[in-house]
């Protein structure tokens, strides 16, 4: 087991992070990793981590007010045991690829309102968040080229 919490958590000065050589495999707990990142824009090999084992994911880009595009393609967070407000306060977030997952209702803020296009499962659940939130099934749509932001 390993723990990468808060890793990242308020940082100022950085602008990129690398994680292609870490071995990600048996990563379980990621809360609040990224959260309050002030110039973080980019984050290189988070797209390939493998969640199979992923416990605990709670505001992991909490207040991450820069943050656009969240390419979570490989994450599969039905198998997440705790993932509460993840993307609380992501004020400029506009696209989530989120793999596979069921219920995002948990994964946003309640009180936000959010403009935002959300690829992967169509019949994702989410009946509380607000906003002009359109969902498009990622197998219908290109691969996102970007960054994960």
């Amino acid at each position: 087991m390993s723990r990468i919490s808060y890793t990242f958590y308020n940082c100022k000065n950085v602008d990129q992070v690398n994680f292609t050589s870490l071995d990600k495999s048996n990563i379980e707990y990621m809360e609040f990793l990224f959260a309050r990142c002030e110039n973080l824009v980019d984050i290189l090999g988070f797209e390939n981590l493998n969640t199979s084992l992923k416990k605990y994911n709670t505001g992991m880009f909490f207040d991450f007010n820069n943050l656009q595009i969240a390419n979570l393609s490989s994450f599969n967070l039905d198998n997440v045991e705790e993932q509460h407000g993840m993307f609380v306060n992501t004020t400029s977030l506009q696209m989530v690829s989120h793999g596979n997952c069921s219920d995002a209702n948990n994964l946003f803020d309640k009180n936000q309102e959010y403009n935002l296009i959300i690829l992967g499962n169509e019949d994702i659940n989410i009946s509380s968040i607000s906003g002009k939130i359109k969902i498009h099934n990622i197998n219908e749509t290109n691969t996102i080229k970007h960054k994960i932001i």
